[in-house]
C-alpha cells in the first residue's frame, strides 16, 4: 500500500490541482444557482397609504445602486399619445449605501407597476423582481 490514504473511487479531489470546485463555490447561494444581481418590490405605506417601489442592482463597475420611488405632492397623471397612463414620481438614490443629494425624477406606469428612470436608462419591474437596463420590447 504505497499510496497512503488514497482509495480508488474516492471523491476527495480537494488536493488536486486544476480541479473544478464549482459545487463548493456555489454552495452558499442556493445550491449552484448564480448569485442574484437585481431585485425590486412594491408596496403601500402603512401610515401614509401611499404606493412605493424599491429596488437594487449590483454591478462590478458601479457597485450597489438602490432606490426608493414614490409619488410626491405635485404628482399628476398624464396620458401618452399611445394611450398609456403615466405618473411623475421621484426617487431617492443610493450608490454603495451612500445617499445621493436630492431626488431623481422618474415615471411610474400604474397599469404595469413599472418605474422608468430615463436619466439612467434603467427600469424597475416589481412583477419580474428586476431593476436594470431598459430593453426595447
Amino acid at each position: 500500500m504505497g499510496r497512503g490514504n488514497y482509495r480508488a473511487g474516492s471523491n476527495n479531489n480537494s488536493n488536486r490541482q486544476g480541479s473544478n470546485n464549482n459545487s463548493n463555490n456555489n454552495s452558499n447561494n442556493g445550491g449552484g444557482k448564480p448569485k442574484k444581481s437585481t431585485g425590486c418590490k412594491a408596496g403601500v405605506g402603512a401610515k401614509s397609504n401611499a404606493p412605493w417601489v424599491s429596488g437594487w442592482n449590483l454591478q462590478q463597475r458601479r457597485g450597489m445602486l438602490s432606490f426608493l420611488a414614490f409619488p410626491y405632492e405635485g404628482t399628476s397623471e398624464h396620458t401618452s399619445e399611445q394611450g398609456r397612463q403615466w405618473q411623475n414620481w421621484v426617487a431617492k438614490i443610493k450608490i454603495n449605501g451612500v445617499p445621493q443629494n436630492g431626488v431623481m425624477p422618474c415615471l411610474f406606469e400604474p397599469s404595469t407597476g413599472k418605474v422608468h428612470f430615463k436619466e439612467m436608462g434603467m427600469i424597475a419591474n416589481p412583477k419580474k423582481d428586476y431593476f436594470g437596463t431598459m430593453f426595447k420590447d
